[in-house]
């Protein structure tokens, strides 16, 4: 099976510009391109943790032991946080998510702290993934790390590159001194001097073996056993003392100068992925999909559905199916096609919308294993046939924590042709720069849960608390949200997967109870997504998500307007959006509708909704005593926003009028009140 990252192109573009080669990823022979390869497509989470130097001290300890480790005075997220008073005269100062980011400090007396910290910060805002797509890189914290001043002859500090393949040291890379960025010399493990790389001057310097090699080696590929190939760099003192270093898995990154090109080629043989690529084909046929869907009396169109997944080309798949106590049917006919089909997995709730125990989407996702992943499939919907094997590939050749594609909206009993949502092109979210950055571009494939495929190692870290309840409106654009937040990589397919149908009584187009509650709630959690992105939330983000819920309140009061509910009920779902602050954000922003004519095809979309609820307003002839007041206050909030002078008069004067009535009737009542005690006493 053939994986290809949506990263490939932009790696080779930079292999090129940095080597003036072309970079074969399908079929690499040489060491460099190796190393590329691995970039990519060997993106083990434990390779992240040993490549943050403040985390992968832990794991060295446990290893070989504390003392081959430099002592650290601190680790800390701000500048601010360092008091320098309380550190040693000589000490280096680096940061925990970065490569070569040091700063040498040989007297603090003398040290500019200005300088260091301007350094320091523009390097805690940069992910040093991106300046060479080094992917364990990527999901460090960024940290800034205070360590010992290593004290050596001369002031030089002596650093071994142990090149481990397999677990063996084949290679070492000697500098004389590390942070002054002196030439490297490669010798092989037995100390002799290899004439593969381009710096003639030192290959003629004779460098003094150290008389402890071999425990170095030792050291070094008891902490290599576990990687088909990592360069373990250890420095060595001149009193013989051995200090770890780092694990580097891409040795400048992967773009060495070499002699010549059988050098490359001869020290590429000693780097076998083909386990590696056997790691991904493995991973794939191993991984299960857990298809997920909520029933309740589908006769007519569950088996569209089950077809779907009959039909897909890859099938490895598990079906889920919560039967929400149905009365027409569909039960038994799931219990007959489970019979003939072992991969369903029948459930049911004993009353109509309370989830049983075990029943909920996040219970079911946490039954499965890290490898396997789940996609969410209604009862009147269907997937593509090639879903599954398109999706999973996509997702490992990419490492991805969701994958969604496109999906056809098809509307019945509306007089509207299919609508096709799908994006321009494919496109990767790796960071949470990229989250807030490109927000606008997929708010749209966010905002649901049908089409993609959510990896399931990710339900342990859901927050329930961002939810909402399975049976409510909007559940789908919670459970979306939260996952997205809690997702490091997702990707975009620009190809179609999923069928979406919509009829009269689906729950999009039917009033259901807390449809508002859930939408206004759907804004607060979108916001929390964002400001967990970043502090601050863009304007033009801000905008997108008030944009983007204001019309589902628009398809909500529609739907309202519609129900059969009582009139003095429909005046209190409309008092919950004029009293959300959502819904003060928009009336205050005077702006928006211009923001809307000038970037999205829906025009006035404030004033269009505003004028909706205001007209059905002016129009109610009742009103109850214990809403009247705030009712005719919000009308007069929707009217301002709009320099609806007339509607604000007459909203006004019906607020004059209601408080004349409530005066009246307190006044008849505390009268009557006064004769009941009046009679009382007497």
């Amino acid at each position: 099976m053939i994986f290809k990252s949506e990263l490939e192109d932009a790696l080779s573009k930079w292999y090129k510009a940095r080597t003036g080669r072309d970079l074969d990823l399908q079929n690499p022979q040489t060491f460099n391109e190796k190393i590329q390869w691995c970039k990519l497509y060997d993106t083990d989470s434990l390779k992240t943790k040993l490549t943050d130097k403040y985390e992968v001290r832990r794991w060295v300890a446990d290893k070989i032991g504390r003392e081959y480790l430099v002592d650290i005075f601190g680790v800390y997220e701000d500048w601010n946080e360092i008091i320098f008073d309380n550190l040693p005269q000589q000490f280096v100062i680096k940061t925990t998510h970065g490569c070569n980011q040091n700063i040498i400090v040989q007297d603090k007396n003398t040290f500019d702290k200005n300088k260091a910290k301007i350094q320091i910060e523009k390097w805690l805002n940069f992910n040093y993934y991106q300046q060479s797509i080094e992917m364990q890189y990527k999901d460090i914290k960024p940290r800034i790390m205070i360590e010992q001043y290593l004290q050596n002859i001369n002031n030089q500090l002596y650093s071994y590159q142990f090149w481990c393949f397999n677990g063996k040291v084949e290679y070492v890379v000697f500098q004389e001194n590390k942070f002054n960025n002196s030439n490297p010399i490669l010798f092989n493990r037995n100390w002799e001097k290899q004439d593969f790389i381009n710096n003639y001057n030192e290959q003629n310097c004779e460098i003094e073996k150290p008389d402890n090699l071999d425990k170095i080696i030792s050291i070094a590929e008891l902490l290599s056993e576990d990687f088909t190939f990592v360069s373990v760099d250890l420095y060595r003192l001149t009193n013989g003392t051995i200090k770890f270093d780092k694990m580097d898995f891409a040795p400048y990154s992967g773009v060495y100068k070499w002699h010549n090109v059988d050098n490359n080629f001869k020290i590429g043989q000693l780097f076998n992925i083909e386990p590696l690529k056997n790691k991904l084909t493995s991973q794939y046929n191993n991984s299960k999909v857990i298809f997920f869907t909520p029933v309740y009396n589908a006769m007519s169109t569950i088996e569209r559905a089950y077809k779907s997944l009959v039909n897909q080309t890859d099938k490895n798949w598990i079906w889920h199916v919560v039967d929400d106590a149905s009365t027409d049917g569909t039960y038994e006919l799931l219990q007959r096609w489970l019979n003939e089909d072992d991969r369903i997995i029948l459930h049911r709730n004993r009353v109509n919308n309370v989830v049983d125990e075990g029943n909920d989407i996040v219970d079911i996702g946490l039954m499965y294993n890290d490898i396997d992943y789940l996609a969410v499939l209604d009862s009147d919907d269907e997937y593509t046939s090639d879903f599954i094997r398109e999706c999973k590939n996509y997702a490992l050749a990419n490492n991805l924590d969701i994958v969604t594609g496109g999906r056809e909206d098809i509307h019945y009993d509306i007089n509207a042709n299919p609508t096709i949502r799908v994006s321009e092109k494919n496109f990767l979210i790796l960071t949470k720069s990229e989250k807030e950055k490109n927000f606008v571009n997929y708010l749209g494939y966010m905002s649901t849960y049908w089409g993609k495929l959510f990896k399931t190692k990710n339900f342990k870290k859901i927050d329930r608390s961002n939810l909402i309840h399975q049976h409510i409106n909007s559940h789908d654009i919670a459970f979306s949200l939260e996952l997205f937040y809690q997702s490091n990589n997702i990707g975009i397919l620009s190809k179609v997967f999923y069928k979406y149908y919509s009829y009269p009584t689906s729950k999009v187009r039917t009033w259901r109870k807390w449809k508002i509650d859930a939408y206004i709630r759907i804004y607060s959690l979108t916001e929390k997504y964002l400001l967990r992105c970043n502090p601050i939330i863009s304007e033009i983000n801000k905008k997108a998500i008030q944009f983007f819920d204001l019309g589902c309140i628009i398809m909500a009061v529609k739907l309202l307007f519609k129900s059969n509910l009582t009139d003095y009920e429909k005046q209190k779902e409309i008092l919950k959006i004029g009293e959300s602050e959502y819904i003060k954000d928009v009336i205050a922003d005077e702006s928006f509708d211009d923001w809307c004519n000038k970037v999205t095809d829906q025009k006035d979309t404030k004033k269009m909704c505003f004028t909706l609820i205001k007209d059905w307003m002016l129009e109610q002839t009742a009103v109850a005593d214990d809403i009247v007041l705030k009712f005719c206050e919000i009308g007069q909030l929707f009217c301002a926003s709009m320099s609806d002078e007339e509607g604000w008069l007459k909203f006004r004067i019906l607020h004059a009028n209601a408080l004349t009535e409530l005066g009246n009737n307190m006044i008849e009542k505390g009268e009557k009140e006064i004769q009941e005690i009046e009679s009382m006493l007497s």
